[in-house]
């Protein structure tokens, strides 16, 4: 027998039932005690106050994080009044650019503090700690910009449900995905070569053979991935 796969939920859900995750994080985006919401079903999204997690079979938890920032094709969530802990090197950086290009391509590196003027630091951490007068930048997924959206990439996973419609190109794939809309279709899956299938399904799954490609807000106004909507990054889970 076929072991289900456990999800998770957010404590403390509110308000009325919402029937998309478009809908979802619009909603949490503008209300400022939501924490984030969690999928219960098809068509059945629920805000929440609290941002710990239970194991439920069957839901996902969607936890709003940092204000995001597109940079080094990568998103980065900002933390005011925040710093992260633990050295990735000794160096110094006298902007936010060039401490994102060297965290970038730092393996170690988790993300960036703003720990005084002109002075950034590359972190191992990535919990952020409160630290007045500082700022945190925790390192996302990368991500790509096409037909007006944003989409996070992740290597390593596959969408529950995909449509049964094939296309060639990845571009052809974004394009579809994006007439359709987030509310329809939750990005993009590649199958192998030339093989792409636009997801369904607003859970994913670890599949080594596959590659997604998550479609997030039109603006950029954390298994994990980090999603894009409404100026802020949200970890799924």
């Amino acid at each position: 027998k076929k072991k289900k796969k456990k999800k998770k939920n957010l404590a403390s859900p509110y308000g009325s039932k919402i029937t998309t995750r478009a809908k979802a994080f619009a909603a949490c985006e503008k209300d400022k005690n939501c924490k984030g919401f969690t999928r219960y079903g098809s068509a059945n999204y629920k805000l929440n106050k609290k941002t710990t997690k239970t194991q439920t079979v069957g839901n996902v938890a969607y936890i709003k994080k940092g204000t995001a920032i597109p940079s080094q094709g990568r998103l980065w969530g900002l933390y005011e009044g925040y710093k992260l802990t633990g050295y990735a090197s000794n160096t110094k950086y006298t902007s936010d650019s060039k401490a994102f290009t060297a965290c970038a391509s730092n393996s170690k590196c988790n993300g960036v503090t703003k720990e005084a003027a002109s002075n950034y630091r590359l972190n191992t951490g990535s919990t952020p700690s409160v630290k007045k007068g500082m700022e945190a930048y925790i390192k996302g997924s990368s991500f790509t910009t096409s037909n007006s959206y944003y989409w996070s990439e992740k290597s390593g996973y596959e969408f529950d449900s995909v449509g049964t419609k094939k296309y060639k190109t990845l571009a052809n794939a974004k394009t579809a995905c994006a007439k359709a809309g987030p509310a329809k279709c939750t990005g993009v899956s590649k199958h192998g070569s030339k093989k792409y299938y636009l997801g369904t399904s607003g859970t994913i799954h670890p599949n080594s053979d596959y590659s997604i490609y998550l479609i997030g807000g039109s603006e950029v106004k954390y298994t994990t991935v980090t999603l894009t909507y409404d100026n802020y990054t949200w970890k799924m889970y």
